[in-house]
């Protein structure tokens, strides 16, 4: 299954820098091109959904969806999904490399906004 994923396109435009990594060649490559992720869905037996096949793009994607679950969900991706663990080292890897970022509180949301009324229709 995850031998059917595409070849990522080399990618010159060295403008974007969201989620990039420097390569060899002085470009930037999309985190989800490079050869760490790549290594990492070889590892694991599953993806986290089918569109996650689609290329790499979605596959982190689908990874960061499950490792937010993962991280805000008592009990994890354990308590509700029997098939978590053969995307674990996905799962795994995004939450090391993100949770201090996304949530520098350790793990927990430090800028919830709290709530107002509805917006009226009309």
């Amino acid at each position: 299954m995850l031998q059917s994923l595409p070849l990522p396109p080399s990618n010159k435009h060295s403008n974007n820098t969201s989620g990039q990594t420097p390569d060899s060649g002085g470009t930037t490559t999309p985190f989800s091109h490079s050869p760490l992720w790549r290594y990492t869905l070889a590892l694991d037996k599953a993806l986290p959904a089918p569109y996650a096949r689609t290329n790499y793009f979605e596959s982190f994607a689908d990874a960061l969806r499950w490792a937010v679950s993962h991280m805000t969900h008592p009990g994890g991706l354990g308590a509700y999904s029997r098939g978590w663990k053969e995307c674990q080292g996905q799962v795994e890897l995004v939450r090391v490399l993100l949770e201090g970022v996304i949530w520098p509180a350790g793990g927990r949301c430090d800028g919830k906004l709290n709530g107002s009324e509805g917006v009226r229709v009309g």
